[in-house]
Parts: C-alpha cells; sequence; structure tokens
C-alpha cells in the first residue's frame, strides 16, 4: 500500500465507503460530510494559487537579484539604465525596474517606480531595508496601470549594503494570471496584502462588495497553513474563504480563494443524493476501473509531472509535462506547471540575454563549485568546450594555488562581493575578477585585461622615458590642465627658479612674470584658451639670483578625439642673449641709418650742385644761341630800318616797303625762336583739347607735301578705330611740320616720308620705358628712309641749340621744342635711328576719353566802328614804348583809349564807374597787381565786359593764378592787324549784348 497506486484504490475505497455508509448510518451526517469535501476543496485550491504565486515571488527575487548585481557591477548612470531597459524588455508583466542609494536618490532606472525624488520616505523602501524583501501596491506612471512594487537590498562590492532595488509587476498581468489558474465558476482568487487588503484578484462585482463590506481580513502565519473562514454575503448567502500565507520571503503576503458555500453545498447534496444512487450499484464496477486504470489515469499523469520537476530542478526549463489533453484536475495542475515553468523559461531567457549583452564575461557556480551557466564571452575566454555541470577547480586545477580560491571562498563564507586580479596559471592570462554571492551560488563578472596591462606597462614605460627626456632638457617644460593650471614642470625649471614643485604648481607660476608683462600675457593666454590654438610670446622670468631673464614661451593644446583640450604643453626657451644682441642690433641700425641720412644729405648736396653746374652749362649754351640768333635778328631788323630811314629821305617808297618788309620778317622769326624757346623748356601755354589725330592730319596734308618737297613721297597709314587725344593742336601741327622739314633734309636725294597714326596701350613695363604713367595713348609716327644718324648724335638729338645743319639752315630747337611740348602734354617722345637706313620719330599722346562735344559757335552782329565814335578801351602796359604803339593802333582804328601804367591804375578806372567796352591788358605788370588780378575785378564789377590779356610769356603767372583757361591771351609780337580785329570782335561782342 505504501505505492501510489494502492493508495489510491485506499482513497477510493475509503471516499466510497464512508459516503455509503453515511447515508445508511446518518443523513444528519451528510451536511457536515459535504462541508469538509467543499473545505477540502477550498484547501486545495488555496494550495493551487498560492503554489503559483510562490513560484512568481521565487522569479521576481531573483530577477531583483540580477538588478542587484548589474547595480553593483555596472554603476550608475546610462550603461546601467541601458542594462535595466534591456532586460525589461524580455521580461513580461515587469512595468519598471530602478536603483536607489541608501540617501533615497535614484541613480539607474528604466522608469521611475513610485513617483521620482527621494524615495526614503515610501513603504517598500523602509520595509526592504528592514526585512530584506517588501511588496507595496503603486499607483504607477501615467503610461502604464496600476501595479505592485517588488523591493530587496542591494550589496556593493565590498559587501556592504548600497541601497534597494525595486520593479513593478501591472496589477493587469497579475490578474490576468489569477485568472488563468484552474478554478471552479464563481471562485475568487486574491492576493492579500500583510495589512489584509487585497492586493488584486479576480472577483465578480457581487463578492467584490460583500469583500468590502467585511473589511481586511486578519492575516495567517506561514506555520498555520491554510485557515478557513466564512463572512456573510448579500441575500443571507455566505462566503467560504480560504487563506494561505506565502511566507517571511514572499514579503508576508496571503492568497486567498473564496465562494459561495450555499451554492457549493446545494451543488454537493444534489451530487450526494445522485452519488448514494449511484454508489451501491457501482462501487464494485468503480473498484475494478480504479483498480484497472489507476495506472493509466493517475501513476502516468502524476509521473509526468515528476520527471518535469525533475528537469526543471536540472535548468532545463523548456521541458512541459505533456498533459495538456484532457479535462481533469490533473490537466489543470499540468497546465499550471507549464504555465510556470514557461514564466520562469522567459524570466531565465531575459537574463541570459543580459549576460549575454555585456561586454563582461560571466559564469554562475552553484553551492558545489560546478559551472550552472556560462555567457559566451566566459566561455570563450575560460578555453572553450562544455563546461557546464562541471567542477572549476578540476577544470582549472592550478587555481586553487592562487588567491582566487580564498576570494571565492570568502565571498561565498562571509555573504559579501570580493575582487581579485592574476595571472591565471592555466590559461596563462591575466584576469580581473569581480565575485558576487547570491542563493543560487555564486556569480562571477570577469575581463581580460592582458593586452590592457601591457599597454598600461608601455605607457609607462613611455612616460617614463618622456619624462627622462623632459628632465634632460635644458629648457623650462611644463604641463597645465585645460584651465592653465601647472600639473608638472621639469627640474630645469625648478632650477632656474630655486623653487620647489609646490610653489611652481596650480597657479603660481604667475607671480615669476615680470609685472610689465602680467596683464599682457594673461591676454594672451585667455584668447589662446578661448580659440584652442597655439601660443608664443617673449617673456621675462625671474631667476634664482633675482634677475629678470628673456624667454620665448610656446605653448600648444592637446585635443581629445571629441575636441576638448586634454592639457597644454608649453616649453621656455632662454633668449636673453638674443634680446641683447637684437638690441645691440637695433642700436647699431639706428648709428647706421643716422650714418645713412647724412651720407644721403651730403650726397644731395653734391647732386644739387652738379645738378646746377650742369644748368650753368646749358644756360650757358642756351644764352649763347639765343645769343647768336637774337644778333642776327637785330641785325637784320637795324640794318633794314637804317636803310628804309636812308631811302624816306630819298623818296623811295618802294624799296621802304621792301626794307620794313624784311624787318617784320626778322621779327616774326624772333617770334618763332622765342615760342621754340618755350617749348623747350616746357613754359608756353597750351591750350589742350580733344583732337582727332585724323582729321588733323588731312587738314594740313597739303601743307606737308609743300614741306617735303617734290622729290619726297609721303605716305600716309590710319589704323582703324583711332582713337581721340588730348594736345594742343596748333603746337601738334607744329610739330608733325618740324619732323616733316627734318626728315626732308634728311633725304637731299628724296626718299619716302611715312606718317602713321595708330592706338597704344601702354603697360607697366612700357609706360615705363617712356616714362609716362601706364595706360592708352596715341602714336603719331613720321619715318624716313634717309641718312638716318650714328649713335652719338641720337644720344643728343633733343639738345637746345644742338644740330648737324649747316650755318642757317637749322637753331638746333627744333627736336627739343617737339621733346617739350610732349612732355608738358603729359606725353613722350622716342626716336630710333640707324645712320644710312633712316630715322623714325615716334610721339605719344594720351587718350581723350571724354565724349565729343560738338562745339556751336556764337553769332555776333558785326559792328561798325568809326573813329570819334568808337568803343571805349582800357589798355594797361607797364613798357612805355608799346604802350604808345598800342595807344596809337587803336587811336588810328577809331577807338577811344583810356592808357594805365599798372594794376593798381587800372583798377582806380575799373572802380570809378567808368563806362568800357573792352579791357587790353599785359599779364606781367609792377606794383604787386598782375593782369590777371586786373581781368577778375573787371569781372567783378562788369560781368558782361570783355577782357583781353597780351603776354610775351604768361606761363608762370597764369599757372600761380590757375587763370590758364580763364581769359583768352594775345602772345606778343602779335601782328597789328590781329590784335585789331580781337579787339574789334570783343568791342562787337560787348555792343551786341548791349543792343540786346
Amino acid at each position: 500500500m505504501n505505492s501510489l497506486v494502492g493508495r489510491l484504490l485506499l482513497l477510493v475505497t475509503i471516499a466510497v465507503l464512508p459516503a455509503l455508509a453515511g447515508e445508511i448510518w446518518s443523513a444528519l451526517q451528510a451536511r457536515e460530510t459535504r462541508a469538509h469535501a467543499i473545505e477540502d476543496d477550498a484547501r486545495r485550491l488555496v494550495q493551487l494559487v498560492a503554489t503559483d504565486q510562490a513560484q512568481m515571488m521565487a522569479a521576481t527575487r531573483q530577477a531583483l537579484t540580477v538588478l542587484g548585481i548589474i547595480r553593483s557591477a555596472q554603476g550608475a548612470g546610462d550603461r546601467c539604465n541601458t542594462f535595466y531597459a534591456d532586460l525589461l524588455f524580455t521580461m513580461p508583466g515587469y512595468q519598471t525596474a530602478q536603483a536607489a542609494r541608501l540617501d533615497g536618490r535614484i541613480d539607474c532606472t528604466h522608469a521611475p517606480v513610485g513617483g521620482e525624488g527621494d524615495v526614503t520616505t515610501t513603504d517598500w523602501f523602509q520595509q526592504a531595508l528592514a526585512r530584506g524583501f517588501a511588496v507595496s501596491r503603486s499607483p504607477g506612471a501615467a503610461e502604464a496601470g496600476e501595479g505592485l512594487i517588488f523591493a530587496a537590498p542591494w550589496r556593493d562590492q565590498t559587501g556592504r549594503v548600497g541601497g534597494v532595488v525595486a520593479a513593478s509587476i501591472g496589477l493587469d498581468w497579475l490578474k490576468a494570471r489569477l485568472e488563468s489558474l484552474p478554478l471552479p465558476p464563481g471562485a475568487a482568487a486574491v492576493l492579500i496584502g500583510s495589512d489584509g487588503s487585497i492586493l488584486v484578484g479576480r472577483l465578480d462585482p457581487a463578492m467584490r462588495r460583500a469583500w468590502q463590506a467585511h473589511g481586511p481580513i486578519r492575516p495567517v502565519s506561514q506555520a498555520e497553513g491554510i485557515s478557513l473562514r466564512t463572512f456573510d454575503g448579500p441575500r443571507g448567502s455566505t462566503y467560504l474563504v480560504g487563506i494561505s500565507a506565502l511566507g517571511r520571503q514572499s514579503g508576508d503576503l496571503q492568497v486567498a480563494i473564496a465562494f459561495d458555500r450555499d451554492r457549493a453545498f446545494a451543488a454537493a447534496a444534489r451530487a450526494g443524493q445522485r452519488d448514494v444512487t449511484l454508489l451501491i450499484l457501482g462501487l464494485g464496477l468503480a473498484l475494478a476501473v480504479a483498480a484497472s486504470g489507476t495506472l493509466h489515469l493517475v501513476r502516468r499523469p502524476v509521473g509526468r509531472l515528476l520527471d518535469a520537476a525533475a528537469a526543471w530542478r536540472s535548468g532545463a526549463l523548456s521541458t512541459r509535462t505533456g498533459l495538456a489533453a484532457g479535462a481533469s484536475e490533473f490537466r489543470r495542475l499540468a497546465i499550471a506547471f507549464d504555465d510556470m515553468a514557461a514564466a520562469l523559461e522567459g524570466r531565465e531567457r531575459a537574463l541570459r540575454i543580459a549576460l549575454e549583452s555585456t561586454t563582461d564575461s560571466v559564469f554562475v557556480l552553484d553551492h558545489d563549485w560546478h559551472f550552472s551557466f556560462l555567457n559566451a564571452r566566459a566561455a570563450e575566454q575560460l578555453g572553450g568546450g562544455d563546461l557546464l555541470g562541471r567542477n572549476l577547480w578540476e577544470i582549472f586545477p592550478k587555481a586553487a594555488e592562487t588567491p582566487l580560491w580564498s576570494t571565492f571562498h570568502d565571498a561565498v563564507a562571509h555573504r559579501r562581493p570580493g575582487h581579485v586580479e592574476l595571472l591565471e596559471p592555466t590559461l596563462q592570462r591575466r584576469l580581473d575578477l569581480y565575485a558576487y554571492p547570491s542563493a543560487e551560488g555564486l556569480t562571477v563578472f570577469f575581463r581580460d585585461v592582458t593586452e590592457q596591462r601591457r599597454i598600461e606597462a608601455l605607457a609607462a614605460e613611455h612616460d617614463s622615458r618622456l619624462r627622462a627626456i623632459a628632465e634632460a632638457i635644458p629648457s623650462l617644460l611644463f604641463v597645465s590642465d585645460p584651465d592653465g593650471r601647472n600639473v608638472f614642470v621639469n627640474r630645469r625649471f625648478q632650477e632656474f627658479t630655486g623653487l620647489p614643485p609646490s610653489r611652481l604648481l596650480g597657479d603660481a607660476w604667475a607671480d615669476l612674470l615680470h609685472p610689465a608683462e602680467a596683464a599682457r600675457v594673461e591676454a594672451v593666454w585667455r584668447e589662446s584658451m578661448a580659440a584652442g590654438r597655439p601660443y608664443e610670446m617673449e617673456i621675462r622670468i625671474r631667476a634664482a639670483d633675482g634677475s629678470w631673464r628673456w624667454f620665448l614661451l610656446r605653448g600648444a593644446p592637446l585635443h581629445l578625439p571629441d575636441g576638448r583640450i586634454e592639457n597644454w604643453y608649453g616649453v621656455c626657451t632662454e633668449i636673453d642673449e638674443l634680446i641683447a644682441a637684437r638690441e645691440a642690433m637695433a642700436r647699431q641700425g639706428e648709428m647706421l641709418e643716422r650714418l645713412v641720412a647724412e651720407r644721403t644729405a651730403e650726397l644731395r648736396t653734391r647732386e644739387a650742385q652738379l645738378a646746377q653746374a650742369q644748368k650753368m652749362e646749358a644756360v650757358g649754351q642756351l644764352t649763347g644761341g639765343v645769343a647768336h640768333d637774337f644778333n642776327n635778328l637785330l641785325q637784320a631788323v637795324s640794318g633794314n630800318l637804317e636803310l628804309a630811314l636812308s631811302a624816306l629821305t630819298r623818296d623811295e617808297v618802294g624799296r621802304v616797303r621792301r626794307l620794313l618788309g624784311n624787318a617784320a620778317r626778322a621779327i616774326g622769326r624772333g617770334a618763332r625762336l622765342t615760342s621754340q624757346l618755350l617749348a623747350f623748356s616746357r613754359r608756353q601755354v597750351l591750350r589742350s583739347e580733344r583732337v582727332e589725330p585724323r582729321r588733323l592730319l588731312a587738314d594740313m596734308a597739303d601743307l606737308v607735301r609743300r614741306a617735303a618737297g617734290e622729290t619726297v613721297v609721303v605716305r600716309t597709314e590710319v589704323e582703324p578705330g583711332l582713337w581721340c587725344c588730348r594736345a594742343d593742336p596748333a603746337q601738334l601741327e607744329a610739330a608733325v611740320l618740324n619732323l616733316v622739314i627734318n626728315a626732308r633734309d634728311a633725304m637731299p636725294d628724296g626718299g619716302e616720308l611715312v606718317i602713321a597714326l595708330a592706338n597704344a596701350p601702354l603697360d607697366a613695363e612700357a609706360a615705363g620705358g617712356l616714362d609716362v604713367v601706364p595706360g592708352d595713348y596715341v602714336r603719331v609716327e613720321v619715318a624716313d628712309n634717309g641718312m638716318g644718324m650714328p649713335a652719338e648724335v641720337l644720344q643728343r638729338a633733343c639738345e637746345p641749340f644742338f644740330t648737324t645743319k649747316e650755318v642757317g639752315r637749322g637753331s638746333g630747337l627744333g627736336l627739343a621744342q617737339v621733346h617739350g611740348f610732349l612732355r608738358q602734354s603729359g606725353g613722350a617722345l622716342r626716336i630710333t635711328s640707324v645712320a644710312g637706313t633712316g630715322t623714325t620719330v615716334s610721339m605719344f599722346f594720351p587718350r581723350d576719353t571724354a565724349m565729343a562735344e560738338v562745339a556751336v559757335a556764337p553769332r555776333v552782329a558785326s559792328v561798325a566802328v568809326r573813329p570819334g565814335r568808337g568803343a571805349q578801351v582800357l589798355l594797361v602796359e607797364d613798357d612805355q614804348e608799346v604802350l604808345d604803339a598800342l595807344q596809337f593802333a587803336l587811336i588810328d582804328a577809331g577807338f577811344q583809349v583810356v592808357p594805365a601804367r599798372d594794376g593798381a591804375d587800372a583798377l582806380s578806372v575799373l572802380q570809378s564807374g567808368r563806362h568800357l567796352d573792352v579791357v587790353l591788358s599785359d599779364v606781367v605788370l609792377p606794383g604787386g597787381v598782375s593782369g590777371v588780378d586786373v581781368a577778375r575785378e573787371a569781372r567783378r564789377l562788369q560781368p558782361e565786359l570783355p577782357v583781353l590779356l597780351t603776354s610775351g610769356h604768361a606761363g608762370d603767372v597764369l599757372a600761380r593764378c590757375g587763370a590758364e583757361l580763364e581769359f583768352e591771351v594775345i602772345p606778343k609780337p602779335c601782328p597789328q592787324a590781329e590784335l585789331l580785329s580781337r579787339v574789334a570782335t570783343a568791342a562787337a561782342t560787348r555792343l551786341q549784348a548791349a543792343v540786346g
């Protein structure tokens, strides 16, 4: 009868015989029997619920243990948060997880449990520290429903309690779990807290109201086992309640089942009546069927349950009972067992995923030092192969002789974490291990630090060498943190300053700087630190003897991969001797500059003296030439005048006219000679205007051909699109004729003369060769194929009065006049000549870029000037002879003349208010009042009064007064007819204005 089958047959017999005897012996005992049956069902159901919830509590405690290990191993922050998030993702039902320190501050969390902030006042925090495990109800976060908070202490690596880990499971998930249990219809199942209140359960509304009306149920102790109680329900019904404690390891929670006892009694009564009727008839058959079917219906299902339990105990949580078919209590029990195994398997899978995802190697030893778990990284680093179930000390026997043995045994014995780093003799690898004891055995996290320690050793050796080099360098070396505080100085720095390292580290080095440079150094350093770039400066540092020495300070930052500055590295190189040498060189430089200045001044003085000597030589040469030509002119004038006077006494009118004509021509030659001299000296008054070279050459074509002569062929070449230039057209014509005559004289036997007009843009190089500014020019070129000039003659071609022509055929002022005219016009002259081949003279005139203006000459009415009734002319001339000649000529022409000998007299006439029609004044006057002053005063007093100026040469006066283009100037000498014509035209303009 000790077998399961025997016991089951005995139970069947006992179950049937008492019922039959009870029906026969006493009907009164039927209700009591039914009550006991109902209570037995209640106890069985309570046991079923308690078993399920106890397994769930055990799984929860394991999850809290893992959370505590992760917090201790990974520390606070993002890494721990990530582990919690990954772990909860694989664990159904769990809503949140967090770890709090003893001060109540949460430092590792997936989502806050029961609110944020200080958690030291919460029930679960206080109970977890006081009792080792706590369960509390929480309203949950907004995104999750209500839940139960499970909490337990976690320990740091020293074994001390570091705080509390907590996780919450949703009430909906717990309720669904209770609803999945095989309970009879109408039965309720609840989870009760230590205070007797319902935490979660499956209740219909009527039973919930009855339970709330009854109030909290007194909890039972674990020693009491299962307690049955009743309380009144609605409409006189009675509820039977079965309560069982889950124990202190489950936070003193209670489970309870409840159902309507009256309904159960009614069903039991009906069943009893049916059983009584059938019991007698089927007693024999029941025993036979029980005997024959026990092996199939009882022993096989129970055996499968036992086999599955054994497999689960060995860690094979994927095993299932295989009793899912059917509708017996065994099926419901099997389903509950399979659900429990699935939940445990899911939690084990989540834990395995978390441990596999960590960068550490992890393995778990049971209490017999057998491997019960290894992640893939641990299996690989421990040599590979199947290590599960094998003894640690048998696989690695040499490790038992190392500190690993004592560390692991101390951790298990004293229930505190252990740490050891050692060279494992079997693997020959340096391992860094952390051991954490738990109820299941010992969990070990370790890393292979062999390569890390080798690199650290090499780095230490490298640092040692660098330090030795730094100490051997004669310069002052230092290393600063990102804020500029010294963290290292070499021995030379200490020796130079005479200070220990403690006085040179931090910010104390700033006291060594010269006060005059401290602010500058601070500004440069702040700017470099803000920009993160190197700096360099010359500074003075106080030596140990108190003297100041010059150093070149250079510093550069070392950047981390993220761009932040790790340290500043700097060196101070002594440059005291260099500074002294530089100062000496500066003093020598100043002395040299002074000597150069003195020498330059001396050279300039000598150059001025040489220029003056050359000038005097040129003036002497010029004076001789001018005297020669003017003496010839005076001789011609005086000779013809004497002959004319002699002829007058003899009434030889024809001869007088011829002789006076000769004198007049001699005077014209003198005027031309004066004009040439002014052109050479660039002192003549030029009337620069816009000139079209093509038209000017066409207008003077006949004059050019006559000047060239019959034996010379004249050819012109004009570039298409020829620009206009700026020049005095009269002087330009004279310059062309001068060059044509020179070319003609160079071809006594005839030849070809080419006049070419072309655009000439000059760049910097070309303009520099001609001594003009770069820009656009017009080139007027006269070329011949005559006898040419040798080099010595070409070199002196532009000198005044230098000529190779015979006496009487050239003054030597032609090319000098052209050269002076071009320089005054802003242009240049270039002569190329080869003896026996010919000569080419090129004139460059600045291009005129202004738009052409159409000049419209004013129409002036012809007004006759009659003697005695002519215009009033103010004549201003300081030379008495010239004044008399001009006055007689004007009077003879019918003008009324008001003479003035100087500017002051002229101003008096103007200011007197006398009527005047024309002012004719010399430019250069004595007494400080020039002809320009007189002209401007006349214009001020009478704006419509015409003003004519005359001068033999007035360039300086006009330039000083800024009146080159302000007034019309009549050159002296001027033919009498031309002078009278200009005065008559001016007077006519005045009279016309008065008439209009």
